[in-house]
């Protein structure tokens, strides 16, 4: 390789390296985003980026307890007991009515609230699978006894 092709590669090496490092920093691009307003609840930061994996889909898992509100995730879902903070779908929201925290879609509808059971389509899908990656049209109340 000559002199300018060297130097030209080296630009480019050094630029690559500078971006993933930026990435590790920010997070990268499967890392949640947290929403802003009265409750800030963790969305993930595309339809269709996980852990930088481009997916067609949503994990094929159930998940089925009691919301709750979490001070790291906004709002969790109480697995065996323990909180699990949920990262909605792109474009979901949340806001304090009362006591309760509300889980907004994209269009603005209520499809959760704290203090009730809830099943869940997602999965687990963040590596250490401390958080629970909801689907878009899988949440839905349980029955009461």
């Amino acid at each position: 390789m000559d002199g300018p092709r060297r130097v030209v590669a080296a630009w480019v090496a050094a630029a690559l390296l500078a971006f993933a490092v930026a990435a590790c920093v920010t997070g990268g691009p499967g890392t949640p985003l947290r929403t802003r307003g009265d409750v800030g609840i963790l969305v993930a930061p595309s339809p269709q980026v996980r852990d930088g994996q481009v997916t067609v889909g949503c994990a094929a898992a159930l998940i089925e307890g009691e919301l709750v509100e979490d001070p790291d995730g906004g709002v969790a879902i109480l697995d065996a007991g323990s909180p699990r903070p949920v990262v909605w779908p792109t474009g979901y929201s949340a806001r304090r009515v009362g006591s309760v925290v509300q889980v907004l879609d994209a269009s603005g509808g209520v499809v959760a609230t704290t203090g009730e059971a809830v099943s869940m389509g997602g999965g687990a899908i963040d590596g250490g699978g401390v958080r629970w990656w909801a689907c878009d049209r899988g949440i839905a109340p349980l029955a009461s006894p």
